[in-house]
């Protein structure tokens, strides 16, 4: 197997970084990660004064650093990349074995562009380190601000990016089976070259009928981050194939809308009906995420972003999959057409 540096040396393709970043990390939860921020930096300064550690700012080869955590957003890289003078003077902890603590974008991001890195090292190996800090009041784990931070993020794409949201849920499948379609859907998305943001949460299908019901369930938030211009095009056909009643399209600093993408008479708001619901506005408490639709409620309790597969069979499978299930929406809205 290739080492880190040689994946990085030989390769231009930061979807290759990431992996091989990835595979060589600790595989820790971000949630279990210290967010050792810079307005923080003489209380974490002076804490590690107290407990006699030693540290010292140097400029090192990013080359050398790995990795605890394994999860990485390749449009965050991306935008790093293009802006990496903004950032790269910027101090980024790191441990006696030269693991990142916190600033794990930035890095990669200096190492796609073969940059030296300004570090601060703290003389203490990163298992060890890790339990001290626990120590530390005032360093922040809380869900709270993983979630303030992927909300930060969601806001950032939709204010850059035609975005939308998507799932392939339906409340008469089994769990086994949405799972499934998930995946499916997931794979589609990702082939297609979107950024993705899985969130947990709830939805009202068959709204104001019968058959209403409440379905909790895994969408999909996505971002046309690279302008294709083919977002609202690949969720109306998606949303058609996994029999929804609607999906939700936000044009680049345009009003939101609905798009019915279900024959179904209970479904709402109709095939291929829009209907405007207005400019995106978020709010948030108690660590949920709401937004307000026509009338409706959406709670979504939690968010990740999705990475890619860890590994090159992994990315075959994806896109085979993917490919697959694009080109059977594109036949079957063909065959409407005829």
């Amino acid at each position: 197997m290739k080492s880190f540096k040689e994946y990085i040396k030989e390769s231009g393709s930061i979807d290759e970084l990431m992996l091989s970043a990835k595979r060589s990390s600790k595989n820790i939860s971000r949630l279990n990660m210290p967010q050792l921020t810079e307005k923080n930096t003489k209380n974490i300064l002076a804490f590690l004064d107290e407990n006699g550690v030693k540290y010292k700012k140097e400029t090192v080869d990013s080359l050398k650093l790995k990795f605890a955590q394994a999860n990485f957003h390749k449009d965050k890289i991306e935008a790093l990349v293009k802006n990496i003078d903004k950032v790269k003077n910027k101090i980024v902890y790191i441990t006696k074995d030269n693991y990142v603590l916190d600033g794990n974008h930035r890095i990669i991001s200096l190492q796609y562009l073969k940059k030296s890195a300004i570090v601060m090292r703290i003389d203490m190996d990163f298992d060890k380190l890790i339990k001290l800090f626990k120590d530390f009041k005032q360093v922040e784990y809380k869900e709270s601000y993983i979630m303030e931070s992927s909300l930060s993020r969601l806001w950032t794409k939709i204010e850059a990016y035609d975005v939308g949201s998507i799932s392939a849920f339906r409340g008469e499948f089994k769990r086994s089976e949405n799972m499934t379609r998930t995946k499916e859907l997931l794979a589609a998305l990702l082939t297609r070259g979107y950024s993705v943001t899985q969130v947990k949460g709830s939805y009202i299908e068959n709204l104001g009928t019968p058959k209403e019901k409440e379905v909790g369930e895994v969408s999909f938030f996505v971002a046309d981050h690279k302008k294709s211009g083919t977002l609202r095009q690949d969720l109306r056909r998606l949303g058609a194939k996994y029999d929804q009643d609607s999906i939700l399209y936000v044009p680049h600093k345009k009003d939101a809308m609905l798009i019915g993408t279900s024959k179904r008479d209970t479904a709402w708001p109709g095939m291929n009906k829009i209907e405007v619901v207005g400019k995106a506005k978020f709010g948030q408490a108690l660590g949920k995420f709401f937004s307000r639709i026509n009338g409706r409620v959406f709670a979504f309790e939690s968010m990740e972003n999705v990475p890619l597969p860890d590994h090159i069979a992994g990315l075959r499978g994806m896109h085979a999959t993917g490919n697959r299930i694009l080109k059977e929406a594109y036949d079957a809205e063909c065959s409407e057409k005829i």
